[in-house]
Parts: structure tokens; C-alpha cells; sequence
């Protein structure tokens, strides 16, 4: 037999099969005629091409899908050697981006360094504008706090012992020939009027005590004086201290003024800063702080020499006690002309 006329005769088939099942793929005849599965065994028709492509992903060799590129793509994702997924480019692209096997996304040296003095700057600029202000809000909210604990403590005790205007605020006084201590004086009041409606954690009195005696400073950074100032502190840690007015050396005013530091013995422990003045009056039956009933220009300014004014600068707990009241008229916030000594 003749092998080189048997091998040109098996060419001549091979081409035509080829040509054939070429001619029914574009025709769609193959896939109706056999199943998607058995496609891939003929030699030739390992793919189709949508109108307009160029390019396809094949068949691999060990692969079990395919895809074809949209309709005028020019470029797609291929498997890679070790992926498992690939995609088709959109309609009108025309080259798709891939990941580097070697390489990411990455910030040099200098530009980490560069963004880290930026954020310092930055930093350096708001912070403490940031804490300032939220020491005001926390100032002003304690404030509020402890007037309404306070306030609601006289409150109550109206409703027990009648009105204030026949309350007991004459300590001492030589011209009733009234000669009661002032330390007793202050004890019946705060035991009658006010211990009952608050919790108290510390008496004080106006002796020497460890939990009371802490230093505290004026508006010009001098030391404040308490001695002989009856003390006591709140559960809260609240300082109150009670003196009864005697202006012009008269008690029978009905006027105390209270003194209180709203956070204890933390710091800043200053006058306008966490130590503030309230008044208690008998003849309107309220507690109100101190000035409350001036303007809001009268209690920032005064009259231009008045010690008591939120600007005012100087020695003792009554210099700048109008600054609760201007906190108060502002709707318990501290504000921006506020003189933060």
C-alpha cells in the first residue's frame, strides 16, 4: 500500500471536516445538532466571536469555560496561569487594566513623613482651641447643674417651713443683741434649710478640715482666704460655702451670698473659671447668681470700676461674681466675649 497517498488522502478529509463544521458553527446548525458539551472535541471550533471583535478567550487546555469579548472590544482579561476568573471588556473599550503580580499600592517615605508634619501643623492649630471649648461646655453645664440642685433644695424647704421671708438670716447681730456664734448660726440654717434636701458628703463647718481646705485663687491669681467661711461638700464633690451678708455691718438684710466650686478639688480651683456666686434673698424667695438682675452689659462691664463685674480683675471670692450671672442670662453657655482668666 501506499502510505503517502493514504496521508495526502487523510489531509483532504481533515480540511474538509474542518470546512464543514466551520460553515454550521456560523450558520448556528452545530449547536443545534449537538450538545455544548461535545463542541469542544471538534479540532477546529473551540470559540466563537460576537460582531466586531477581535480577540477571545480560548478554550485552555485543561479549562471547562470560555468567553467572548463584547461587541467592539479589541482587548480582554485572560486566564492567567494560576487564576480562575475572567471577565469581558464593555462595549467600546478598548484595553482593560490587570494587577501586577509584583507590585501594590504603596506611599514613600517622604510622603508619609510629608502627612504626618501636615496633620502635626493641623493639629497643633485646633487642639487647643478644641479643648478650650469643651471645657466651656463642661463648665457651664456643671454650673447649671448645681444651681438647679440648690435651687430646688430651697424650693422644697419652703413647702416645709414656710416662706423664706421667715427664714433665720440674722447670725450675730449686736443690734438685736443677738450674739449667737457664727458657726452655730450657719449650722441651724444649712441643718434646717438645706442638709435635708441634698446629699451631703462632708460638713465642714468653719473649722480646718482636709477635705475642705484646698487652695483656691482669684481672678489675679492671688490665694483666697476661707477661714471662718462655713463648708461643705456635695456627693457630686461640689464645694459650697454659705456667707451671710453683712453689709455695712448689718444681718437683718436677709441676704447670703453662696460660693460654690463646682468640680471640688480639681483644678483649675479659679474665680469665673469653676468657682462662682449665687445669692439667696429672702424678700423674692429665690436663688439666683449673684448680679442676675443687672444687664448683660452691666454684669460683663459695670460701671467701669465696680470689682463685681465678669471682667474685673483682683483679690477675694466677690471680685468678677457677676460671671454666673452672665453665663446664666446666655442660656448656661459661656460666651465668646467670655473673659476666661
Amino acid at each position: 500500500m501506499n502510505y503517502k497517498r493514504v496521508n495526502w488522502v487523510e489531509k483532504i478529509k481533515g480540511r474538509f471536516f474542518n470546512k464543514v463544521t466551520m460553515a454550521l458553527c456560523q450558520n448556528n446548525l452545530l449547536t443545534n445538532l449537538f450538545p455544548y458539551f461535545l463542541i469542544p472535541s471538534f479540532p477546529s471550533i473551540r470559540h466563537s466571536e460576537r460582531s466586531g471583535a477581535t480577540h477571545v478567550g480560548m478554550f485552555g487546555k485543561n479549562r471547562r469555560a470560555a468567553f467572548t469579548l463584547a461587541e467592539g472590544a479589541t482587548h480582554v482579561g485572560m486566564f492567567g496561569k494560576n487564576r480562575r476568573a475572567a471577565f469581558a471588556l464593555a462595549e467600546g473599550a478598548t484595553h482593560v487594566g490587570t494587577f501586577d503580580n509584583n507590585h501594590r499600592a504603596a506611599f514613600t517615605l517622604a510622603e508619609v513623613l510629608i502627612t504626618l508634619g501636615i496633620i502635626g501643623v493641623v493639629a497643633a492649630l485646633t487642639i487647643p482651641n478644641l479643648i478650650n471649648e469643651y471645657q466651656k461646655i463642661v463648665t457651664a453645664t456643671q454650673l447649671k447643674k448645681t444651681f438647679s440642685t440648690l435651687s430646688n433644695a430651697f424650693t422644697m424647704a419652703q413647702k416645709d417651713h414656710g416662706d423664706m421671708s421667715s427664714w433665720s438670716f440674722k447670725p450675730k447681730n449686736p443690734v438685736d443683741g443677738d450674739n449667737t456664734p457664727l458657726n452655730d448660726a450657719y449650722r441651724s440654717f444649712t441643718h434646717t434649710y438645706l442638709f435635708p434636701y441634698l446629699r451631703v458628703a462632708s460638713d465642714c463647718e468653719t473649722g480646718t478640715t482636709k477635705k475642705c481646705d484646698y487652695t483656691m485663687y482669684s481672678t489675679d491669681g492671688s490665694k483666697i482666704d476661707l477661714r471662718g467661711m462655713y463648708r461643705f461638700i456635695l456627693n457630686n464633690s461640689t464645694l459650697v460655702i454659705l456667707a451671710f451678708d453683712s453689709y455695712q455691718g448689718d444681718f437683718t438684710m436677709g441676704n447670703m451670698l453662696i460660693y460654690v466650686d463646682i468640680n471640688g478639688p480639681q483644678k483649675p480651683n479659679t474665680v469665673s473659671k469653676d468657682i462662682f456666686t449665687m445669692q439667696l434673698y429672702s424678700g423674692n424667695n429665690t436663688l439666683k447668681m449673684y448680679g442676675f438682675d443687672h444687664s448683660y452689659e452691666y454684669l460683663m462691664n459695670g460701671d467701669g470700676t465696680i470689682i463685681w463685674a465678669c471682667t474685673a480683675k483682683g483679690r477675694g471670692l466677690s471680685t468678677s461674681a457677676y460671671c454666673g450671672a452672665v453665663i446664666q442670662k446666655n442660656g448656661w453657655k459661656i460666651p465668646d466675649d467670655y473673659p476666661w482668666f
